[in-house]
């Protein structure tokens, strides 16, 4: 079973870098006609991703790195999990340990561990192993690596009793809308502190108009949606539609639907106001 599992690892890989790359290839297109920016190719293929995943963008954006590495830069790992002689966690440890190095030198410690009996070894050893070659391979670009995902490190939001919640972050207020000092209290309270996308728990950052302020769209409590940040660029893609579908004023919840480049839909309920 545990041989299945992680085959079946690798084919959903496999199948995210497919839909990646068909993705780029039709956002391409879309540049070429003047329909996207070209800063903004590739946004929105984690996003779907994740919605198919069932998880939040952060998680989608992570799984799709991992295939692509092993796709790109980690091929022997890559088919040792294919065939079952690895855990989908040791291939992860893999990508994550390697990431400070440059595609070559990857590849070599990719072949080093394949060829050294990587899959002879258990979870402990192997990620003793991977760390010590990934650290040999590049010293100093490991020990940046560390130092860099330590200097990242955020307080965000997080909940406090009587439906309120703790914001513990520089959170920009959007400009030249006056309406939104006085909604953005209540919409981060109706929404939980967290974005409004479905399947992703990150604090709130924007505030969005679910329906476009270009376009007309009022800024109230009911048009509004908390997001993170990727959440509120990612709906600018074309044939990216958010709409409001309940207004959340009765007994029913605020409900925004969501439909994807491919078509694919998502409901998004916050809690009913109290």
């Amino acid at each position: 079973m545990e041989q299945i599992r992680s085959a079946l690892a690798a084919a959903q890989h496999a199948e995210m870098v497919a839909f990646g790359r068909h993705q780029v290839e039709q956002q391409i297109a879309l540049v070429e006609n003047g329909r996207l920016d070209p800063v903004a190719l590739g946004r929105g293929i984690a996003e779907q991703i994740a919605l198919a995943c069932r998880v939040s963008p952060l998680h989608g954006s992570h799984r799709l790195g991992i295939a692509r590495a092993l796709d790109s830069d980690l091929p022997g790992v890559g088919a040792l999990l294919a065939a079952g002689r690895i855990s989908e966690p040791i291939a992860e440890i893999m990508v994550s340990q390697t990431s400070h190095l440059d595609p070559e030198l990857r590849r070599l410690v990719d072949r080093q561990l394949t060829e050294g009996g990587l899959d002879e070894l258990s979870l402990r050893r192997a990620e003793s192993l991977i760390s010590q070659c990934a650290y040999d391979a590049d010293r100093a670009g490991y020990l940046t690596r560390g130092r860099t995902a330590r200097k990242d490190r955020r307080v965000g939001l997080r909940p406090a009793p009587d439906t309120m919640s703790v914001l513990s972050g520089f959170l920009p207020v959007e400009q030249g809308s006056p309406a939104w000092p006085r909604c953005v209290p209540m919409i981060t309270i109706r929404d939980g502190g967290r974005c409004r996308d479905p399947f992703c728990d990150a604090p709130i950052r924007h505030r969005d108009h679910i329906d476009r302020r270009r376009t007309g769209g009022p800024t109230s409590f009911v048009n509004g949606r908390g997001t993170c940040a990727r959440g509120n660029y990612v709906r600018e893609m074309p044939d990216w539609h958010v709409e409001l579908i309940d207004d959340g004023l009765g007994e029913r919840p605020h409900t925004v639907r969501t439909t994807t480049l491919t078509g694919h839909t998502c409901i998004s309920r916050a809690g009913p106001p109290t």
